[in-house]
């Protein structure tokens, strides 16, 4: 026995408009494909060599050392200020009591 089936005119790839569509995306994607196979070699051509890689990691941890040191500074001199200037006011406060 034979049995009829319809083919699934929801589907647009079974349309003759859908398998134009999908032949125009297919050609489309191919071009897509080789822009971004160009876009992908020449980003690995800018990848670092091992020597580069060391070179930027002494870099770095150089760049975070004196990035501590400046931390370190900022804080010493905050807290010679507020010194300085609870110096200043006890002198003050001694002046007007003598």
């Amino acid at each position: 026995m034979l049995v009829k089936t319809r083919v699934p005119c929801h589907i647009p790839l079974f349309t003759k408009r859908g398998r134009e569509r999908e032949r125009e995306r297919e050609r489309h994607s191919g071009l897509q494909s080789t822009s971004s196979l160009a876009f992908y070699l020449l980003a690995c051509l800018q990848l670092p060599t091992k020597k580069e890689r060391g070179t930027n990691e002494l870099l770095e941890a150089e760049r975070k050392e004196a990035s501590a040191r400046d931390a370190r500074h900022r804080l010493t001199v905050e807290r010679l200020r507020r010194q300085v200037v609870e110096l200043q006011v006890g002198l003050d406060v001694y002046v007007c009591v003598v």
